[in-house]
């Protein structure tokens, strides 16, 4: 377990980068991204606060989630890096979108 201060310093860091549209920048100014999000999600994992954050309660997190999944030409790494953040929020992945859009990938090579 981690000191009460450091953890309030990455609660501090965490809030200075999260962004209303749900998401986080890499720095308070940066816009969000995918990449952000994911790892500013696992740093909430590895501290053992997502259920205390109550992230699959959190609308505009799980909102600009959603948004980012509905971009198909993501490539694998932002794909994955998508459905993990979904996974860490305790949201599953709509199987048959996820079977279509393999279908829709593999047609197209």
């Amino acid at each position: 377990m981690l000191p009460a201060d450091m953890t309030r310093e990455l609660d501090l860091f965490l809030q200075k980068r999260r962004k209303e549209s749900g998401g986080f920048g890499a720095t308070p100014k940066l816009p969000v991204t995918v990449q952000d999000t994911y790892h500013a999600l696992s740093i909430i994992k590895t501290l053992g606060r997502e259920e205390e954050m109550d992230l699959a309660a959190d609308a505009p997190l799980r909102d600009y989630l959603a948004e980012a999944a509905a971009v198909e030409r993501h490539g694998a790494k932002i794909t994955y890096q998508v459905l993990a953040c979904c996974r860490m929020m305790g949201l599953g992945p709509d199987r048959k979108r996820a079977a279509a859009f393999v279908d829709r990938r593999l047609a197209e090579t």
